[in-house]
């Protein structure tokens, strides 16, 4: 990056990112005893997947409307459900789908335990799972806040959209 170019603003509530950055952090240690490293967030517009399954919910609130999404490396969500259940995985099966929304949907319920009494109070939707590359266009205008996440060899990523009800 030049001297002339500047990094994207994050113009999303740090209460937010902090919220969700907290489910992350608690879910990894009461589904897996990892301990999680959170890199810095970035923004990226259009979003593009990080991941190879990807656990998504949308999220409404006022005027507010966006996405979560948690997406893995599949080594990573194989190895975080080895921890969890003592088994080894190596298929991305409907099993390990389904675990992959559940886990998106712990995250997000802690953010919004983490969020009451503060301004924000979203409603979600039913978790979706995406197994595969994939990119989201025109669903949102708003830009991405990406964070990053390691607990030992596993690379994971917090996705969060938000934009304006139009």
């Amino acid at each position: 990056m030049s001297a002339a170019e500047k990094k994207p603003e994050i113009n999303v509530d740090p209460i937010m990112i902090d919220a969700f950055i907290d489910g992350v952090k608690q879910t990894l240690k009461t589904w897996a005893n990892l301990e999680v490293e959170v890199g810095e967030a970035s923004v990226q517009h259009p979003f593009e997947s990080k991941g190879d399954i990807a656990g998504m919910v949308g999220l409404v609130f006022g005027d507010l409307k966006g996405t979560l999404t948690i997406s893995f490396k599949e080594n990573g969500l194989f190895k975080i459900l080895g921890e969890m259940f003592g088994e080894e995985y190596n298929t991305l099966d409907d099993e390990v789908a389904g675990a992959a929304g559940e886990f998106t949907n712990t995250i997000y319920g802690i953010a919004i335990e983490n969020m009451r009494g503060t301004k924000y109070d979203f409603k979600m939707s039913i978790p979706s799972v995406v197994v595969g590359r994939y990119k989201i266009s025109k669903v949102h205008r708003g830009n991405t806040v990406i964070v990053p996440f390691k607990a030992e060899d596993i690379e994971f990523f917090f996705e969060l959209t938000i934009e304006p009800l139009k």
